[in-house]
């Protein structure tokens, strides 16, 4: 699930955004068809939107291992990040009320997931013993 997010953000740096909803100013408010660039790096995002959304899964799996703590923040950044990118789809069809705010919920989604990213990963590095480093004898 991370390594595929992973892969899906090296795979989006790649290729250029399309133009959305006017963004980038000088272009057209609604393209009658999509660039070839915005396709391929909507294509590589895929995995990013979807893999973190996964941490809903991470959520059961915890609760089931008896880490209740973990549990509900995993299931909350699932929820919250599908309801955030649901919204910032919304406001890239541009619907007047969400046009102007479809790259803050886009934001928003990226943030949340990342940062429930960061704290996993905080959390397995707390539990990995450290080891220690061989020590050399002068000789």
């Amino acid at each position: 699930m991370t390594g595929a997010a992973g892969a899906g953000l090296i795979g989006a740096a790649v290729f250029p955004a399309g133009p959305v909803s006017g963004y980038r100013p000088g272009t057209p408010g609604a393209l009658t068809r999509p660039t070839r660039t915005g396709i391929a790096r909507n294509l590589a995002a895929v995995p990013v939107l979807a893999g973190l959304p996964a941490a809903l899964a991470s959520g059961w799996r915890c609760r089931r291992a008896g880490r209740h703590r973990f549990g509900p923040d995993s299931a909350g950044t699932a929820v919250t990040m599908l309801t955030t990118m649901a919204l910032a789809g919304a406001g890239s069809g541009r619907p007047p009320r969400l046009v102007n705010l479809g790259g803050l919920f886009q934001r928003a989604s990226i943030i949340t997931g990342f940062a429930w990213l960061t704290a996993q990963s905080a959390r397995a590095l707390r539990r990995t013993p450290a080891t220690a480093a061989p020590r050399h004898q002068a000789g």
